[in-house]
């Protein structure tokens, strides 16, 4: 997710990342997620599929469910 908010960011204009800041970019982006995001339910079916629900902390708080995201991840 972090690498796919970054991704946009820097397509928007809203950015510049010079290639050898991803990594800190990327690192940065990451906690930012996790401070602003919190996870519903996470499966991991076997070793090569995962799928994760994830909701903002204030939608949680307010019942508003219909905001929460689903992440798949494949790690081969």
């Amino acid at each position: 997710m972090a690498e796919d908010v970054l991704e946009a960011r820097e397509k928007a204009g809203e950015l510049v990342v010079p290639p050898d800041e991803w990594s800190l970019r990327l690192e940065e982006e990451a906690l930012r997620v996790m401070r602003e995001w919190v996870p519903l339910a996470q499966f991991v079916p076997d070793e090569v599929y995962q799928a994760r629900f994830l909701i903002r902390h204030d939608d949680l708080a307010a019942g508003r469910f219909d905001k929460a995201l689903s992440f798949t991840a494949f790690t081969e």
